[in-house]
């Protein structure tokens, strides 16, 4: 069984890019039978739907509270230049 480590990383993962077969299996199992890791999924959840909700509402709001395109090219070009963290 997966410990309570790698699920958590696995949860994690799971929002960006969709787990292989063998490792959604996994983490169904110990999801099932961890409710501390079952806590997790679902606040994970709500994280995951509070961002959706506030990324559509941003773009709705004042215009002095939204980000100009040239802040935004600025982010994701930060982001997408930031190395990738090891894992451990």
């Amino acid at each position: 069984m997966l410990s309570c480590r790698e699920a958590t990383r696995l949860l994690s993962a799971s929002l960006d890019t969709p787990l292989p077969r063998l490792q959604r299996l996994r983490l169904s199992l110990h999801v099932l039978a961890c409710a501390a890791c079952r806590r997790f999924q679902e606040q994970l959840q709500q994280l995951q739907d509070i961002g959706v909700a506030f990324s559509e509402r941003i773009d709705d709001g004042p215009a002095d509270m939204r980000l100009s395109e040239e802040a935004r090219a600025r982010m994701l070009r930060a982001i997408e230049d930031e190395p990738e963290s090891g894992t451990s």
